[in-house]
C-alpha cells in the first residue's frame, strides 16, 4: 500500500480481501468471499495460512502482531481483521 495514502477502513479491508483471494482463496473458486465470512470455522485459514497472513499484514501496514494477538476471534472474518488492524493503527 502506498504509504503516502492514508490509511481508511476500506483500503484495509480491501488489501486484506485482495490477499486472502489471492493468496489463500487461488483455488476455492466456489466460495464468495464476504466480510462476514467465518474463516477458520470454513476452514479457508489453517495455523499455516493465519502465519502468512499475518505477516502480510506486518508488512503491508507497518506493524507488529505479538503471538498473544494471534487469535481466533482477530482473526475469524475480514471484519474482525480490519477491526483488529484498526485497532493496531489507532483508527478507530
Amino acid at each position: 500500500m502506498d504509504s503516502q495514502q492514508p490509511y481508511t477502513e476500506q483500503n484495509i479491508e480491501q488489501a486484506i480481501k485482495d490477499y486472502i483471494l489471492r493468496d489463500i482463496m487461488y483455488e476455492m473458486n466456489d466460495v464468495a468471499l464476504v466480510n462476514d465470512l467465518p474463516l477458520i470455522q470454513n476452514r479457508i485459514l489453517d495455523s499455516m495460512s493465519m502465519l502468512k497472513l499475518q505477516s502480510f499484514l506486518e508488512e503491508e501496514f507497518n506493524l507488529t502482531i505479538n503471538p498473544e494477538e494471534v487469535l481466533p476471534d482477530n482473526f475469524e472474518t475480514v471484519n474482525n481483521l480490519t477491526s483488529f488492524v484498526m485497532k493496531k493503527l489507532n483508527i478507530v
